[in-house]
């Protein structure tokens, strides 16, 4: 049979691999193309260096929107906030970027992602 898969442009293949393996055919449709802001790096820069608690990560994108604002240093301008990341895949990205502990939500959702945050400001205590 066949599926029809929505995603974005920059959806792993791994859920359209899975499918494939059980025997469906699926065919992709790219429903959103996921493109990259230029965040201003003056504005992020002066917001790291004052200090934050935490910087939340919603997309692999964001991390790596960020990571290129700030030269590739992402691990050092975060000077001590704890990097929290909605689910694993955004976890990895974050490692990648040299972020070597990210906080990972326990359900990828805006709600779990808030949760995480919490918990580790707590855990930071």
């Amino acid at each position: 049979s066949e599926i029809l898969f929505f995603a974005g442009s920059l959806a792993r293949p791994t859920l359209q691999e899975g499918l494939a393996a059980l025997g469906a055919r699926v065919r992709r449709v790219e429903a959103y193309r996921t493109e990259t802001g230029a965040p201003d790096a003056t504005a992020v820069r002066t917001d790291l260096e004052r200090g934050v608690a935490a910087v939340l990560f919603a997309s692999p994108s964001a991390v790596r929107a960020l990571e290129s604002a700030l030269d590739g240093d992402l691990r050092t301008s975060l000077r001590g906030a704890v990097a929290v990341a909605i689910g694993p895949t955004t976890a990895q990205a974050l490692r990648d970027a040299g972020v070597t502990r990210p906080a990972v939500a326990g359900d990828a959702s805006m709600q779990g992602l808030v949760e995480a945050c919490v918990q580790a400001l707590d855990e930071e205590r």
